[in-house]
């Protein structure tokens, strides 16, 4: 036995019983040892040492069979608790237990303008998760030869020209924020164009801007054959300015409040008169000067006339009474200019015309400069526009083999990893591809990129994009090579424990996983293999076991089964990579941090989650895969065996197969999930190859991710008198939930608890819900499964199942919680709960 800790009430599966104590505690112990000594006339006293050794017999005695029952649940399968047990009974049926795996990606690696080199293989970067305890270490499985021209780019066939018509909307090639009632100005050859706005929606999908006008709401002097595309578009100064004087006639000038930085010579003008009658033109000139301006009027009575920078309106003369006489005075009603002396901007506009009445808009002009009351003044040009006139190329990729990219590629070389990524739908995807030849048509410029197979994603040509600079990354650091040991002739199975652990597994396809360690001996390599079965006396094989305790070790062969180590003088060296597990398994962009920088890089990040990490057997499934193994003998003939197989591959958490017809052929579908509860589509290939190594391969087989069914659940719950009903709410909740309870049990729709084809019964939520305290009774339950879920397939639920959820082999239930609708009904006092249907 080892330093594990045996525990004595260690839980077994539900349909097994723990082995009990088969012998007395310290009690029965001490009772019977004073009963048999009482038998024969001896009566010991409290302060008599034969009491001591009695209590000290029985102690003894309690201990001893502890431990014997601890030794007799390790030597079965179900009640093993210790490491050790569990993988000497894996030895027995030839188990190999699964050591997990390390999770696997795509790092994308950017380099600066115009710069370039070569990326090692086993360049390392690292990253962290938010909440993770540690970052993660990868590396890259190959060099990379690094371009800034291939950092990103996009097909030159990704839009068309088509250049439309000016009507009243055009497309703009950007997003922006263009405000209702502002104006825009279009200048070609032929004329001009104004025309103020009416909406502006802007596309975030394709970062465009769709804007739009009435007929009369446009001025033109086109010649009325132009595109939008055959002049320059701009938006016209939204800031309104106040009018001071407008001048008329050869003068053609305005005059406005302030000075106007924003304007230039051949920029827009629009004058607007009581928000109506718009008048158009551009401006031929532009002064600064400093000018007085009347800001006000002042208004008075006097009995004095004017005097200088003073005007008498009007006068009137009234009897006044004075003493007794009548006397004749004259007022005065006077008013005085306040002026205040500040500079304005003067403008010399060409005028071209009216929306209203009049080929030019209306003289003001008061004597002095006054700023009007109904007049205001857009001039200048805030931005220029860039107007779409190629349309997004929307043809779909799926199951193109051909890229054609602007620009000479012929340098990419051969079985170079490309990753399209864009929207496909609603949904941004990615999508890996291998490049077969580059071809490059000097003539025209474009290079034309054969990939080794067709694309699957449906991205289109205008929303996809090619990041050529990647490079698949593993999971795990790499320890430089070392010596393990000497070399003995004369020993079989001569073993080696490598320094540091875990030690990295990958998957390789039909060869299942591998150890990541390279062995030389003598300088020369040798091959590792999973057993020494079909190894020859000569042949130069080598094993790697990791032990309960996580501890990998090197084994040679006996000189029957693989050759035995040459004799030698620290003749044998390995070189390996250590870190793995569902710890690398991380979202995008997380890893960003390579631990050495080139000088040419710029960034680097992984382009999609990593997936695939795995971690070693646990006792739970050791327990499961055991068994299945002794069936299976790694084999698969029945369905049965196809489930037993996946759930025995790293990483996969569940497992199902049933017979499905499709295309008129009775198929073997395999439905599979991580194990928590991770989507396993980027090493089905993986999977199947490990399975095609393990069967029939005339037998159609597909394997595929599980599909999810949404549960909707509502009813109405009765409570017991004074119970919190909000608090019971919650509860109710949380037991249907997908969580744990405090004792770390599962709910109702932990991942843990549901298995792939279990249908859902309603007889088992009413016994969950009633099982929560407080609860008195259930008045209604509704449970359904969301319409959006699984096509069925024609597969319809049995009529006698109508109050079930049904749930086919390849589903797997979960509950919708946005449809979980849960009332609580305080019962009526007086009332019996049987009257409300309970």
């Amino acid at each position: 036995m080892t330093n594990d800790s045996l525990d004595t009430t260690a839980p077994n599966r539900p349909h097994k019983s723990a082995i009990h104590y088969s012998a007395k505690g310290y009690d029965e112990y001490r009772a019977d040892l004073m009963q048999r000594l009482e038998a024969r006339g001896f009566v010991p006293r409290d302060d008599d040492f034969i009491r001591a050794f009695i209590d000290l017999t029985a102690y003894l005695g309690e201990v001893l069979m502890t431990y014997q029952n601890a030794y007799a649940q390790e030597i079965y399968l179900e009640t093993g608790q210790l490491r050790e047990s569990l993988f000497n009974f894996a030895l027995v049926v030839d188990y190999r237990i699964d050591p997990g795996a390390a999770a696997g990606g795509s790092l994308i690696v950017l380099a600066k303008p115009d710069k370039g080199g070569s990326l090692p293989k086993g360049f390392q970067v690292s990253g962290k998760e938010e909440g993770a305890e540690k970052k993660v270490f990868f590396e890259t499985g190959k060099s990379l030869a690094v371009k800034a021209q291939f950092n990103e780019f996009t097909l030159a066939d990704s839009q068309r020209y088509d250049p439309a018509a000016i009507g009243t909307s055009i497309r703009l090639a950007q997003k922006l924020v263009i405000k209702t009632g502002s104006h825009l100005y279009f200048k070609a050859a032929s004329g001009s164009l104004f025309v103020q706005v009416q909406a502006a929606d802007v596309d975030p999908q394709n970062d465009t801007t769709f804007v739009t006008w009435t007929a009369g709401a446009m001025f033109s002097t086109l010649a009325g054959s132009e595109t939008a595309g055959d002049g320059a578009w701009g938006t016209i100064n939204p800031e309104g300015r106040d009018l001071l004087k407008l001048e008329g006639g050869a003068a053609n000038t305005v005059w406005l409040d302030g000075k106007f930085e924003k304007v230039a010579l051949a920029d827009p003008i629009v004058v607007k008169k009581n928000g109506a009658d718009d008048c158009f033109g551009v401006i031929t000139g532009v002064a600064f000067e400093m000018a007085t301006i009347r800001t006000g009027v002042q208004r008075w009575i006097s009995e004095t006339d004017a005097a200088a920078g003073e005007t008498r309106r009007f006068s009137y003369t009234i009897k006044v009474l004075e003493g007794s006489s009548e006397v004749n005075k004259t007022f005065y009603a006077l008013e005085k200019n306040i002026t205040e002396t500040r500079e304005v901007t003067k403008l010399t506009v060409d005028w071209m015309g009216c929306r209203g009445v009049g080929t030019e808009p209306a003289i003001y002009d008061h004597g002095l400069l006054e700023k009007s009351p109904d007049h205001v003044v857009y001039a200048g040009l805030r931005q220029p526009l860039q107007v779409q006139t190629r349309t997004p190329n929307t043809a779909s990729l799926a199951g193109e083999s051909t890229l054609v990219v602007s620009g000479d590629f012929s340098a990419m070389d051969k079985y170079r990893l490309l990753i399209l990524h864009g929207p496909v739908g609603a949904k941004k995807e990615t999508e890996k591809v291998i490049l077969r030849e580059v071809a490059y048509d000097e003539a025209a410029d474009t290079s034309y990129i054969e990939l080794k197979t067709p694309i699957s994603q449906n991205f289109t040509k205008f929303g996809v994009s090619i990041w050529g600079n990647a490079v698949d990354i593993t999971q795990g650091k790499s320890v430089p090579a070392a010596v393990l040991g000497s070399g003995w002739g004369e020993e079989a199975f001569q073993t080696f424990d490598l320094a540091q652990s875990p030690l990295t597994h990958e998957r390789r396809g039909r060869e299942g996983i591998r150890a990541a360690v390279d062995v030389k001996v003598n300088n020369l390599p040798w091959q590792q293999k999973d057993d020494f079965l079909y190894s020859g006396p000569q042949d130069r094989h080598f094993t790697v076991q990791t032990g309960y305790d996580g501890q990998s070790r090197i084994v040679f062969g006996d000189g029957a089964n693989g050759a035995r180590l040459p004799t030698g003088r620290d003749n044998v060296m390995a070189a390996y990579r250590i870190g793995q597990g569902s710890l690398g398994n991380v979202p995008v962009r997380v890893l960003k941090k390579p631990t050495s920088k080139p000088a040419f890089l710029k960034e680097v990040f992984n382009s999609g989650p990593t997936v695939g990490g795995s971690d070693p057997d646990t006792r739970d499934q050791l327990r499961a895969k055991i068994p299945a193994e002794h069936l299976t003998f790694d084999r698969a003939v029945s369905l049965s065996d196809y489930a037993d197989l996946a759930l025995a591959y790293p990483g996969v958490g569940k497992a199902k197969a049933g017979w499905r017809w499709i295309n008129g052929r009775q198929v073997v579908y395999l439905a599979v999930i991580g194990e928590q509860d991770q989507d396993l589509s980027p090493i089905l290939t993986d999977l199947r190859d490990h399975l095609d190594a393990r069967r029939d391969v005339n037998q159609p087989l597909m394997v595929e991710t599980i599909c999810r069914v949404p549960i909707t659940i509502v009813m109405e719950v009765v409570a017991l008198e004074g119970v919190d009903t909000d608090r019971l709410q919650d509860t109710i909740i949380a037991a249907l939930g997908p969580g744990l309870t405090a004792d770390g049990l599962p709910q109702f729709f932990n991942f843990q608890r549901l298995d792939l084809g279990m249908s859902i019964h309603k007889k088992d939520i009413y016994r969950k819900v009633e099982q929560v305290n407080g609860v008195k009774g259930i008045k209604s339950l509704s449970v359904t499964r969301s319409t959006a879920a699984c096509s069925a397939g024609g597969y319809q639920t049995p009529a006698l199942c109508a109050e079930d959820v049904w749930i086919q082999n390849w589903e797997l239930a979960e509950l919708d919680q946005a449809q979980l609708d849960i009332t609580i009904l305080q019962p009526p006092v007086g009332k019996v709960c049987d009257n409300l249907g309970i």
